[in-house]
């Protein structure tokens, strides 16, 4: 049997950077080089939204009640609890 899936999506990220360098002339005869650097990467994106075609939200994990019945024990004091996460 085999499975075939024809993908005819693009996917792409965007990356920044940016390097700064100077040098400080200590003496006649030393010098220092100091320099830099950073990056910064965007998250995948898919430019038609075709990489995620047929996703039902509706669906349900197994495990979901379990999950949900382990984060009511955690007490809401705890940081996982904060208004973030609120119920």
């Amino acid at each position: 049997m085999q499975i075939v899936r024809a993908s005819d999506y693009s996917e792409y990220s965007k990356t920044w950077g940016i390097f700064g360098q100077d040098d400080l002339r200590l003496t006649r005869s030393s010098a220092s080089t100091s320099g830099c650097a950073g990056n910064l990467k965007s998250a995948l994106t898919e430019r038609q939204n075709k990489s995620i075609s047929g996703f039902d939200l509706g669906y349900t994990q197994p495990f979901e009640a379990g999950a949900q019945a382990n984060f009511q024990l955690i007490p809401t004091t705890d940081v996982l609890r904060s208004h973030l996460w609120s119920e």
